[in-house]
């Protein structure tokens, strides 16, 4: 027998699921393709597939990521600029090379150097409410939208010409630096000639004497074989580049907002596992470039840190926008 509450408890269940949103898997996925400027081996494209396993599961298969590597989407200004366009659907670049070529200053901060002094600083930097704060608004101002942040690591100093122990040491040798006046501030307050490049054309303008040496993980200097024409390696851990994990705002958009949902937690998945995988890292590949005949001394870490320190009135003047003073003491926080 149908009686009203029964049609009335029906009609209510019925309203509950309408109102529960669902994906709902299409017979075709939705395919977006990400990239990054290193090979497979790489914690960059490691974090990335990562970031695409969780989408396809979180999105029960309803959206597809295809991950390039080896800068097969372009070089990282490239890549940002396509993400801006609609050409490139996202990826990774240095937080430096973002900032530059979406003019967003403010990021400019995060390649200040020692303004991280170990990775779980970074770590808790990249999950807080500061994190969330610095890229408010900026999906709608740049067209890229800041999904979460990875990381490239504690940069060291590799060269051709001699160790490095105090900052005096580093007069005279031109060091490649990204395609970002942040990161060229950063080499300069630390003591070191910047000479913007590609990364993909740094090995062959360190055989032939264009420049002296370069920053990076020690993760990258093993995987694209800078030891071969470069020997000293000091250990400075003067900077952490933050590499935000990216996508279109219109590939974002595209999406209804369960999967956009789904998208966000995977990549605050993804990044979290990315950022993990330094700390081995640095350990295996230390003894790797040792064993590959690289000459490994430990920086004076308090004199960089203090020469470093003394030029960060000079990124406030690059930002030029109110309350830089203010967010560099809340960062800040993050080290103490």
């Amino acid at each position: 027998m149908v009686t009203r509450r029964s049609v009335l408890s029906a009609l209510a269940g019925a309203a509950t699921v309408l109102s529960a949103p669902a994906i709902v898997k299409a017979q075709s996925p939705k395919v977006i393709r990400i990239g990054e400027i290193f090979p497979k081996t790489h914690p960059y494209y490691k974090g990335l597939a990562k970031f695409a396993e969780e989408v396809e599961k979180r999105t029960s298969g309803a959206i597809k990521v295809e991950v390039f590597s080896d800068a097969q989407l372009g070089g990282e200004v490239a890549m940002v600029q396509g993400m801006r366009t609609g050409t490139v659907d996202g990826g990774t670049a240095a937080i430096g090379t973002f900032a530059q070529t979406t003019n967003q200053r403010r990021f400019f901060i995060l390649d200040m150097p020692y303004l991280f002094d170990t990775y779980d600083q970074y770590d808790k930097w990249a999950e807080s409410d500061l994190a969330v704060e610095l890229r408010a608004g900026m999906a709608e101002k740049t067209g890229v939208r800041i999904l979460s942040f990875g990381g490239a690591g504690m940069d060291q100093i590799l060269n051709t010409k001699r160790p490095i122990v105090k900052p005096d040491d580093l007069k005279g040798l031109k060091m490649r630096v990204w395609e970002s006046r942040s990161a060229q501030l950063s080499f300069e307050i630390t003591g070191m000639t910047a000479t913007p490049m590609p990364y993909g054309e740094v090995f062959t303008s360190l055989q032939q004497g264009v420049i002296d040496g370069l920053v990076n993980t020690m993760t990258t200097f093993y995987q694209t074989k800078m030891f071969e024409v470069a020997k000293y390696l000091s250990l400075s851990d003067h900077l952490y580049v933050a590499m935000p994990l990216m996508i279109s705002e219109r590939v974002f958009q595209s999406f209804g907002k369960p999967e956009q949902a789904a998208v966000v937690e995977a990549a605050n998945a993804a990044t979290k596992y990315w950022r993990a995988i330094y700390p081995a890292d640095d350990q295996n590949y230390l003894k790797l470039l040792t064993e590959a005949g690289c000459k490994v001394n430990e920086v004076d870490r308090n004199a960089f840190k203090t020469h470093a320190q003394a030029g960060y009135g000079r990124f406030v003047e690059l930002i030029n926008e109110p309350g830089t003073k203010e967010l560099i003491d809340k960062f800040k926080k993050f080290s103490a």
